[in-house]
């Protein structure tokens, strides 16, 4: 991901595994739901939340 210039990653879940083998410098932006080209339309703004834990966040409403 690094090589190919990844900063970012968005995602509706990051699973312990997943996030675990990120490269340092890669930021997880959580999102509950929508179409990609709405994703992609709102990304710039900084509407997401960062993340920097593994699980489905508390948007959710889950127990991690």
């Amino acid at each position: 991901m690094i090589t190919k210039g990844v900063k970012s990653v968005v995602t509706g879940n990051v699973g312990p595994n997943a996030f675990g083998v990120l490269p340092d410098g890669i930021v997880v932006y959580l999102i509950m739901a929508g179409m990609v080209r709405e994703v992609i339309e709102n990304f710039m703004p900084g509407k997401f939340a960062k993340t920097d834990s593994p699980g489905p966040g508390k948007q959710f409403k889950m127990n991690p």
